[in-house]
């Protein structure tokens, strides 16, 4: 059955974040302009620069430096012109710090307004972005306000799939063959034999070829002519008898890798070079019904009467060879440097040139800070000097220029000598590209052809070519699929036809003594991409990872109900790019399923395998599993691009550079080995399935918890607290629209700065991040500085803490607002993916930045996508795919701002929020029996409430457990002045974190009740509290809150209590003594127990719960957010906090704790830290020992976690073996279970009384083997 609900839902989040009005005639719109000082933007660790801004802005696509302005109005339909008239504009000029900001080649008079449609599924929008800075009379003015009128016209008709209902090579035998230029191709029957076509003739009527040509398919969805394989026409000479066989070979006009782009208005051919792939493929069959088995036919233009008679045609040819990206990224390439070699020639074999005015355009790089130039020399005389600009970028500047050249002779040699102005100087070539007149003969023996100059409205054009021979034959290649044999006439050697020439016509020439040859590929297996397009998930995946793939679609399938198709890239590549890699070909299939389901599918698309900028290997050790779109490439790591959006652009005026609203949910496992996919698989499974965890480790009960209420905010210091702004501006939409979850706060100003020799850290926000990350979090969001080392110039998160975390049950989407900690198409591993790609926790899914990424989008884009619903209309969760839409699309999709950001997860893979609720029916004071709405200190308070579904109803089959946390009220929290010398004021911000009590109680049959001492460390004023809610069954949860009531005072009827809590102190497990030893990474494990409760508010100074190793107060250890009250408990409960790197050897841990009345209690441990490196045993005895009838047998170990097979051999003292005692354990701790003897030997008779000996052997699960001797007496 197939599933698609993602398609209302998906209508629901449009709704909810554009909220546009319907409209169908001019729309107005008033825009207010808020700007702000400059910000500074971190292009990359060692280039920060300051830029203007407003609130709401985004960089400018055009000036990245720059920002724009972005608005999104919904339409009633798909237009294909919009205009626009501005009628009210209010400016004010920039100062002169302001104005010196402003890129040079940034001079508007006029405000330029970018107006351009946008669609998603069933909806169209207007898009219109723009930078609101004018000049009047040379002045900077700054707009602050706007009134636009948009002006809609010409509907425009939604594209209709227009393919077949299956693929071609769905059915039949296909073959593949390769070539690389344009031009005349010979296929002989000899190829087809090789090819294992056939090995015997047959009717030549069969052969049918299909292809689609080299070229890169261009990026605008509209420029598509063909998103399936097209059927080519072919001459076949066959000698006549209707049969193939030996001697006889088939031409076709085959379309190499390079294109050509011809401009009317400067009369000039572009080359676009194939960025992507060096070959061209096509396909042959020769099964009868598949095809038309097309055919050259002739056409005859003899009858018309030319008014241009011509044997002159239009020449263009162009050298560029891709050696090196500056800056890893984007579709820009040079060749190698102009260094040790400064002089360096470029060889062209021309035909004779015309004489009239030719063109030679050179572009070229250079990372001089000098200006320096090229000297050009033509065949041997010199020609121009090319001035090459001081370099003002991180890598090189560019440089283009255009010569005229008044004769060209072959071959046309151009030297470049580099002006070398210093030794570290280097230039690097683009292109060289010719263009001239050219006298129309067969200089060669295939003479491709056109001639600008004959374009004319009722022109007819007689076209003559010189040095023809009998055998030479024209095609016109205007359609170059179709190819039409030109009929003409042959005298003098010259060979002259006709030809209507109001566009450009472009024709090939041959003598038939040489063709171009074509490399035998091999069979192709069937496959039909298009006919299995009613799926809810494509997987794309490389053939090595697709067993993983199956394995994952199978679980969507009976989890979600969701259908799925797994597909190979070079099936998608066979299909829709004729073969050759090219990223369109992605997004072509994508367009194709979602225009032949009128929209209605695909909802997801998954790509498993790591992609690289380098799509051709050009570098050694390149590794490409599947191609992500790149951005056309920059001398700066700013204002680059890299994402898999581009796949979600399907409709009609979308594509073009990465430019659209997103239509599907696109994820990506970035991997490289079928290790690193399982790890993949294995995470989206166990995010959306509830685990039982008892067996792996007894403190848990499954990955259901209260992280699921849990919001994460990290923002970073510096930068006029744009960071902490964002970070909080975020919450606050989080606290709005979902007050349901509890939000943490990790701001690095919140806590004391740490000087370093390596600079400046804030560890108390590196502990509170792994903090988290350990304990779970929904959804973990950092707003700062980053890259490929961490988070922050304080560097709060490293490479070595990512490497340590362990919350494999609980971990989060992870949204990282930085920059380039998500370089996934370099060599190197990035951050996001040691992350992501981590068996032991990290994130289940991140939304993270390919390249630099401009802090102020980042607000806005951080802002707009927590005001986004996370629920669907049905209040089902919605996908991390849709949240990512819903992102992007709430700030105009993929563009400029947000196209560094690529989701790396399963998009279909739905948040965990909790699927019930949880209402409150009353909070009463014990002391009186009555309903209350305020609580005070030390008052006994009873909570009673149910759980409930989305209408209220009291779901009476829940049976489970509650926890409740209740917290005082909100604070104002201002940040600490760890700058003296920084002129911004504390940064003010909102806390609720001081849990009051955190509950553990038995919800049955949908009810729950519990009770607890309010504290007497409590913020006295009073205020709104809040109860937080989770509870849990063996198979779904429900969340929910109250703030319906009020804390503050003292309490009329105080309890009595004048005694502090019990503590017991354990490492690992619960069997620990005091003065055992422990594994340098222990877990300690605090009991604690009082008549009242305990505190944990953090209120009181000096009152927290607290741990200290060694007596260093200095680095007490708060525990408070870590204890939890046992099962239907409000008196007791345990604490289990993870140690890291204790130093080998002594150590002790003192615990202080309170009780709610404010009574202490200290108690500690003693402990020796072993290295678990390799296993050692400790404190091997037997108790009772000397014994009669029974005895016990333990060890310790340095091994805490592990599995161990236990071995005790007892003998005599003249070493005779009496008894073998054997058993497996695993053990949390570093104390072994009790192993219990009897006194009986193997053969069951009891053992004489005296000494013995014994020895304990002990292996690990890797191996690992450690024993010990003991005596043992016997009475």
């Amino acid at each position: 059955m197939k599933h698609n609900s993602w398609v209302p839902s998906l209508f629901f989040l449009l709704l909810f974040f554009f909220s546009p009005q319907l409209w169908s005639q001019n729309r107005e719109e008033t825009i207010q302009i808020e700007w702000v000082k400059p910000i500074h933007v971190e292009i990359n660790p060692d280039q920060i620069i300051e830029v203007l801004y407003f609130n709401g802005a985004v960089p400018s696509a055009q000036f990245p430096t720059l920002p724009s302005c972005n608005l999104t109005i919904e339409l009633d339909n798909n237009y294909s012109k919009l205009d626009y008239r501005i009628k009210n504009m209010e400016m004010t000029p920039l100062t002169q710090e302001e104005a010196a900001l402003i890129p040079d080649l940034f001079r508007p008079e006029e405000l330029d307004v970018k107006l351009r449609t946008a669609s998603t599924r069933y909806k169209d929008y207007a898009v219109l972005s723009f930078v609101p800075i004018v000049f009047q009379s040379n002045t900077p003015q700054k707009i602050t306000s706007i009134q636009i009128e948009v002006i809609p016209s010409l509907p425009f008709l939604k594209k209709k799939y227009k393919g077949g209902g299956n693929s071609v090579l769905a059915t039949g035998n296909w073959y593949k063959i390769e070539t690389y230029q344009s031009g005349i191709h010979k296929v002989t029957y000899d190829d087809l034999v090789t090819l294992g076509i056939s090995n015997a003739p047959f009717a030549s009527s069969q052969i049918a070829l299909f292809g689609n040509g080299g070229n890169m398919l261009p990026e605008a969805n509209r420029a598509n002519q063909f998103l399936e394989l097209v059927e080519n026409a072919i001459f076949v000479n066959d000698g006549g008898d209707g049969t193939f066989g030996p001697g006889d070979y088939f031409l076709f006009y085959g379309i190499g890798m390079h294109g050509w782009r011809y401009s009317p208005l400067s009369q000039r051919f572009y080359h676009q070079f194939n960025i992507y792939s060096e070959k061209t493929y096509y396909f042959i069959t020769i099964d009868p019904g598949i095809g038309e088995k097309k055919r050259i036919t002739s056409v005859d233009y003899s009858s018309l009467t030319p008014n241009i008679t011509t044997n002159h045609f239009t020449y263009y040819d162009f050298y560029e060879k891709d050696k090196i990206n500056f800056t890893e990224s984007g579709k820009f390439w040079v060749d190698e440097p102009f260094d040790a070699q400064l002089t360096k020639r470029y060889t062209f074999q021309t035909p004779t040139h015309n004489g009239e005015p030719a063109r030679i355009t050179i572009a070229a790089a250079s990372n001089n800070t000098q200006v320096s130039s090229f000297t050009i020399t033509v065949n041997g005389a010199h020609f121009a000097t090319m001035p090459l600009s001081r370099n003002t970028n991180t890598h090189a500047f560019y440089d283009s220029q255009t010569y005229s050249i008044n004769q060209i002779t072959s071959p046309l040699r151009i030297d470049l000598t580099y002006n070398k102005p210093y030794p570290s100087a280097a230039a690097y070539l683009d292109y060289i590209e010719i263009q001239m007149g050219a006298v129309l003969n067969m200089y060669t023996s295939q003479v491709p052809f056109c001639n600008v100059n004959t374009i004319g409205e009722g022109n007819i054009t007689r076209f003559q070519i010189g040095n023809s021979n009998l055998a030479t034959q024209v095609w016109d290649i205007t359609n170059p699929y179709e190819p039409q044999k030109v009929v003409g006439e042959l005298n003098n050697n010259q060979f002259s036809f006709n030809s209507n020439t109001e566009e450009l016509k472009y024709f090939i020439a041959f003598n038939g003594n040489q063709y171009y040859t074509v490399k035998n590929i091999g069979r192709v297996p069937n496959q039909n991409l298009i006919g299995s397009s009613d799926v809810d998930l494509i997987i794309i995946s490389h053939p090595n990872f697709k067993s993983e793939a199956e394995r994952l679609a199978k679980f969507r399938q009976e989890n979600d109900g969701l259908t799925s198709v797994i597909v190979t890239p070079e099936q998608v590549y066979n299909e829709f790019s004729s073969g050759k890699l090219d990223p369109t070909a992605i997004r072509n299939y994508m367009r194709a399923v979602y225009l032949k389901t009128n929209q209605a599918y695909p909802s997801y698309l998954l790509l498993i395998g790591r992609p690289s900028y380098d799509y051709r290997g050009i570098i050694d050790g390149t590794e490409l599993f599947i191609p992500n779109y790149q951005s056309e490439g920059s001398f700066d790591e700013g204002g680059l691009a890299a994402n898999d959006d581009y796949y979600a652009l399907l409709d009609e005026n979308e594509g073009e550079y990465c430019e659209g609203l997103l239509d599907i949910g696109v994820g990506r496992f970035p991997v490289s080995t079928v290790h690193q996919t399982k790890i993949c698989v294995d995470k989206s499974i166990n995010y959306s399935t509830t685990t039982d965890l008892t067996q792996e480790n007894p403190s848990l009960i499954s990955n259901l918890g209260d992280w699921r209420n849990v919001i994460t905010f990290v923002g970073d210091h510096g930068d006029h607290h744009f960071h902490m702004i964002t970070a909080d501006d975020g919450a606050k939409k989080i606290a709005q629209n979902y007050p349901h979850f509890n939000i943490d706060k990790i701001y690095n100003e919140a806590s004391q700065v740490v000087s370093y020799a390596g600079g400046q850290r804030y560890p108390e926000s590196t502990k509170a991040i792994n903090s988290r990350m350990n304990r779970g979090s929904l959804i973990f969001t950092y707003a700062g500085h980053g890259g490929i080392n961490g988070w922050s110039k304080a560097r709060i998160l490293e490479l070595s803490d990512i490497t340590k975390w362990k919350n494999k049950y609980n971990q989060p989407l992870m949204i990282n607002l930085t920059c380039s900690f998500g370089w996934i198409d370099k060599k190197a591993i990035s951050p996001s993916e040691l992350i992501f790609i981590n068996d032991q926790g990290g994130a289940a899914a991140m939304l993270t930045t390919t390249r630099a990424a401009y802090m102020g989008a980042n607000y806005t884009f951080c802002t707009r996508m927590f005001n986004n619903s996370l629920t669907n209309s049905s209040n089902q969760p919605i996908t991390i795919g849709e949240f990512n839409i819903a992102a992007k699309n709430s700030v105009g999709g993929a563009l400029h701002g947000t196209n560094m950001y690529v989701l790396l997860g399963d998009p279909t893979m739905k948040l965990v929020l909790p699927q019930y609720e949880i209402a409150t029916d009353s909070i009463i004071i014990d002391a009186t029996h009555q309903p209350t709405d305020t609580i005070k200190a030390l008052d006994k308070v009873i909570v009673k409430g149910r759980i409930t579904d989305h209408d209220g109803s009291t779901l009476t089959q829940f049976n489970g457990t509650l926890f409740p946390s209740v917290y005082d009220k909100k604070i104002n929290t201002v940040t600490l002045l760890n700058d003296p010398a920084s002129e911004d004021p504390p940064f003010e911000f909102e806390l609720q974190n001081n849990i009051l009590f955190k509950g553990n109680v038995s919800v049955i049959n949908g009810y729950f009740e519990f009770n607890f001492v309010v504290p007497k460390d409590i913020n006295y004023a009073f205020g709104p509290g809040k109860i937080s809610y989770y509870a849990r069954t063996s198979q779904s949860d429900a969340k929910g809150y109250t703030d319906q009531f009020y804390i503050g005072g003292f309490s009329s009827n105080p309890i009595i209590d004048e005694n502090g809590p019990e503590i017991q102190i354990f490492l690992n497990d619960e069997k620990f003594v005091s003065g055992g030893i422990s594994n340098p990474n222990p877990t300690l494990i605090v009991k604690l127990k009082d008549e009242n409760g305990i505190n944990t508010t953090g209120n009181g100074i000096g009152h927290d719960i607290i741990a200290i190793i060694d007596q260093q107060n200095d680095q007490q250890i708060v525990l408070n957010d870590f204890y939890q009250t046992e099962k239907d408990s409000s008196n007791s409960g345990i604490i289990r906090y993870p140690l890291e790197g204790l130093s080998v050897g002594d150590h002790t841990i003192k615990v202080r704790a309170w009780d709610i009345a404010n009574n202490v209690s200290e108690n500690s441990i003693n402990f020796s830290v072993v290295s678990d490196e390799k296993l050692q045993l400790d404190h091997v005895l037997n108790y009772p020992n000397p014994f009669t009838t029974h005895t016990s047998f333990f060890f310790e170990h340095n091994q805490a976690g592990e599995t161990f097979e236990i071995l005790i051999q007892i003998f005599t003292i003249s070493g005779k073996l009496v008894k073998t005692i054997s058993d497996t354990q695993y053990l949390p701790g570093n104390r072994s279970e009790k192993l219990d003897w009897n006194g009986l030997d193997d053969f069951g008779d009891k053992i004489a009384k005296g000494t013995y000996i014994y020895k304990l052997s002990v292996k690990n699960s890797k191996g690992e083997k450690a024993e010990k001797f003991e005596k043992i007496v016997i009475l």
